[in-house]
């Protein structure tokens, strides 16, 4: 594939989902949006993403080739990893 293929789609969890995982987050949702608009890379935002851990099946049904993650380790409530099953 070539690059003019390759979509971009950052995914953004709201603050209340952050807070119910793992404490408030450190940026604001309107940060994290405007540092995500700011990435040039960036081609589409999906917004107000619940903090649940993604299966298989859901990357599967949505395409998903590559999931990054920031520097935390993505664990939910249960003790689960965010992507566990992947």
């Amino acid at each position: 594939d070539s690059d003019e293929d390759v979509v971009l789609v950052a995914g953004l969890h709201s603050d209340e989902a952050i807070a119910g995982q793992k404490g408030p987050p450190l940026l604001s949702e309107q940060e994290r949006m405007a540092v995500l608009k700011a990435t040039k890379w960036v081609d589409e935002m999906a917004t107000d993403l619940p903090y649940v851990s993604m299966s298989s099946r859901m990357a599967d049904a949505l395409r998903v080739q590559w999931i990054c993650h920031g520097d935390d380790m993505p664990i939910c409530k249960g003790g689960d990893g965010m992507y566990s099953d992947i």
